[in-house]
């Protein structure tokens, strides 16, 4: 028999464990207000409890690790360093879950912090995830991963001057968008294997993607909670995968700007890229041609 607030019961923040499998004795219990009012009435004066062990609290000294230099987690106008490590550990536990990851996406809203250079205890990374959010698993086409990133590029207002909650961090995938007065997405690439392939969003080939989100990403996002197929969604917790990463990983140091978002027309990878991969507009060109041969066989 538990007692939790609303907020859990409903199965917010993806915990749909609690919702999908209590058994409701009371909903409308007693306001959170009047219930603390009423003890502070019966109890005062109020002394703090002691430590007993019962949360992660009480080990907020413990080290897991290092920064060798100041890891920037400011992430809501462009890719950041704590993002960028997040994302690329998100992809290796998907696959090392089996899920077969390809694309990790954490909304920037749950970043609330930069991880400065020294030892990294779980204080400092509390400081980053006090939201708590889960990893979900999930597998999403390219037509609406696209249609995710113009939803976040909407949002971001002019370029320098992003502050929205919804700006993704992203690994196994790079785009780049251009601005005047409002964002154009442009060339969008997932990489395979090891090979950077463009995004495949053609209406009738369209293929779907193996992805990593926030329980924010997963939930809250239209585009994605109407159309995605769910694989794991009550995942590990990005704070406790980040703390296994830097047990394992130190001394971390911020990793290089690769332009995974690339903001501007001057994109190393977007000049670069210029082998053939899968293009939709190719693709749907071609399917026309062998029509119209095929057509014009018969006749």
């Amino acid at each position: 028999s538990i007692a939790s607030n609303s907020y859990i019961m409903d199965g917010n923040g993806g915990r749909k464990v609690a919702s999908d499998n209590l058994e409701l004795i009371e909903a409308n219990g007693i306001g959170i207000a009047n219930l603390m009012t009423d003890y502070f009435k019966k109890h005062s004066p109020v002394s703090p409890p002691a430590l007993d062990g019962r949360t992660y609290h009480e080990r907020s000294s413990k080290v897991f690790g290092t920064a060798a230099a100041d890891i920037d987690g400011s992430c809501r106008d462009h890719t950041c360093a704590y993002g960028v490590l997040l994302c690329e550990e998100m992809l290796r536990q998907g696959q090392k879950a089996g899920h077969a990851t390809e694309i990790a996406l954490y909304h920037a809203g749950a970043l609330l912090a930069s991880v400065p250079q020294g030892n990294v205890t779980f204080e400092s990374l509390l400081q980053v995830h006090r939201f708590g959010y889960l990893i979900s698993f999930f597998r999403l086409r390219g037509t609406y991963v696209r249609m995710l990133l113009e939803d976040m590029l909407a949002d971001h207002g002019a370029p320098g001057r992003g502050n929205a909650a919804s700006w993704l961090q992203v690994a196994g995938l790079r785009f780049q968008a251009s601005w005047n007065g409002s964002w154009a997405l442009g060339r969008v690439q997932v990489q395979i294997d090891t090979e950077w392939k463009d995004l495949d969003t053609t209406e009738m080939l369209t293929r779907e993607y193996s992805v990593a989100g926030s329980s924010n990403v997963r939930f809250s996002r239209k585009v994605v909670n109407k159309n995605c197929v769910p694989l794991e969604d009550d995942g590990p917790g990005a704070l406790i995968t980040m703390s296994k990463f830097f047990e394992s990983s130190s001394p971390v140091q911020p990793p290089p700007d690769d332009q995974r978002e690339c903001l501007t027309g001057n994109c190393t990878w977007l000049q670069e890229s210029r082998d053939f991969s899968w293009r939709p507009q190719a693709a749907t060109n071609m399917l026309i041609a062998c029509t119209l041969m095929l057509f014009n066989v018969f006749l």
